[in-house]
Protein backbone atom coordinates (compact mmCIF):
# COMPACT_ATOMS: atom_id res chain seq x y z
CA UNK A 1 0.00 0.00 0.00
CA UNK A 2 1.29 3.47 -0.80
CA UNK A 3 0.52 6.73 0.96
CA UNK A 4 -0.89 9.77 -0.82
CA UNK A 5 2.59 11.15 -1.46
CA UNK A 6 3.61 7.89 -3.20
CA UNK A 7 5.76 6.47 -0.42
CA UNK A 8 5.28 2.92 0.75
CA UNK A 9 3.09 2.35 3.80
CA UNK A 10 5.08 0.39 6.35
CA UNK A 11 3.32 -2.33 8.31
CA UNK A 12 4.52 -4.66 11.02
CA UNK A 13 5.49 -8.04 9.56
CA UNK A 14 6.27 -6.67 6.08
CA UNK A 15 9.31 -8.34 4.51
CA UNK A 16 11.79 -5.83 3.09
CA UNK A 17 15.12 -5.56 1.27
CA UNK A 18 17.49 -3.07 2.94
CA UNK A 19 20.41 -0.96 1.65
CA UNK A 20 22.84 1.55 3.16
CA UNK A 21 21.93 5.27 3.09
CA UNK A 22 24.16 5.79 0.02
CA UNK A 23 22.65 2.68 -1.65
CA UNK A 24 26.14 1.19 -2.17
CA UNK A 25 25.90 -1.66 0.34
CA UNK A 26 23.21 -4.32 0.52
CA UNK A 27 22.45 -4.75 4.24
CA UNK A 28 20.22 -7.77 3.72
CA UNK A 29 16.63 -8.85 4.03
CA UNK A 30 14.58 -8.04 7.08
CA UNK A 31 11.19 -7.54 8.64
CA UNK A 32 9.44 -4.43 9.89
CA UNK A 33 9.02 -5.01 13.62
CA UNK A 34 7.56 -1.67 14.67
CA UNK A 35 5.89 1.38 13.08
CA UNK A 36 5.84 4.60 15.09
CA UNK A 37 5.17 8.27 14.75
CA UNK A 38 8.29 10.34 14.06
CA UNK A 39 8.05 13.39 16.32
CA UNK A 40 10.32 16.44 16.71
CA UNK A 41 11.05 16.41 20.45
CA UNK A 42 11.50 20.18 20.77
CA UNK A 43 8.22 21.13 19.09
CA UNK A 44 6.06 18.01 19.30
CA UNK A 45 5.48 18.24 15.53
CA UNK A 46 4.67 14.88 13.93
CA UNK A 47 6.79 14.44 10.80
CA UNK A 48 5.46 11.00 9.93
CA UNK A 49 2.91 8.45 11.14
CA UNK A 50 4.78 5.81 9.14
CA UNK A 51 8.30 5.45 10.66
CA UNK A 52 9.42 1.79 10.60
CA UNK A 53 12.00 -0.09 12.59
CA UNK A 54 13.48 -2.97 10.58
CA UNK A 55 15.20 -6.05 12.05
CA UNK A 56 17.79 -7.50 9.68
CA UNK A 57 17.68 -11.28 9.25
CA UNK A 58 21.45 -11.77 8.93
CA UNK A 59 22.55 -9.80 12.02
CA UNK A 60 19.45 -9.21 14.15
CA UNK A 61 20.37 -5.51 14.16
CA UNK A 62 17.49 -3.02 14.18
CA UNK A 63 17.68 -0.13 11.72
CA UNK A 64 15.45 2.95 11.63
CA UNK A 65 13.61 3.49 8.37
CA UNK A 66 15.24 6.88 7.83
CA UNK A 67 18.73 5.42 8.29
CA UNK A 68 18.56 3.20 5.21
CA UNK A 69 16.81 2.61 1.89
CA UNK A 70 14.24 -0.17 1.94
CA UNK A 71 11.50 -1.62 -0.20
CA UNK A 72 8.97 -4.38 0.22
CA UNK A 73 9.76 -7.79 -1.20
CA UNK A 74 6.18 -8.96 -0.84
CA UNK A 75 4.54 -9.79 -4.15
CA UNK A 76 1.70 -7.27 -3.65
CA UNK A 77 4.10 -4.31 -3.65
CA UNK A 78 5.96 -2.75 -6.53
CA UNK A 79 9.70 -2.53 -6.00
CA UNK A 80 10.70 1.06 -5.19
CA UNK A 81 13.80 2.28 -6.92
Amino acid sequence: MRTRDGTMKAKVGMRVDVFSPDKKKHLGLGEIVKVDDLVVEETGEVLSHNYPTIRLDNTGKEVGGLNCWWHSIEKNHVKKG
